[in-house]
């Protein structure tokens, strides 16, 4: 069975903007997972430090680790940030 031109190129269309989402669902999860890791190391960085820093967890940050909550069922550490503001 052949397709249409108006066929082709609508199923095109298709495949390459759900490759697009996806990849911007790919990029966005990379994203977070990565400021995880830099949040957590800017936390491990802190607390080693001989004196009282604000370690920022990348050079840019408006923010910093201030606290770390263990959740022990989970098995997570979740980070809490300096500031109030959604920037």
């Amino acid at each position: 069975m052949f397709l249409s031109g108006v066929a082709r190129a609508s199923l095109l269309f298709l495949f390459v903007t759900t490759c697009l989402g996806w990849g911007n669902t790919a990029y966005i999860l990379a994203k977070a997972e990565l400021a995880q890791i830099l949040i957590a190391t800017a936390w491990q960085v802190s607390l080693n430090a001989e004196i009282p820093v604000t370690v920022k967890p990348w050079s840019w940050a408006d923010t910093w680790p201030v606290a770390r909550i263990r959740g022990a069922k989970l098995n997570k550490d979740l980070y809490v940030l300096a500031g109030a503001h959604g920037s």
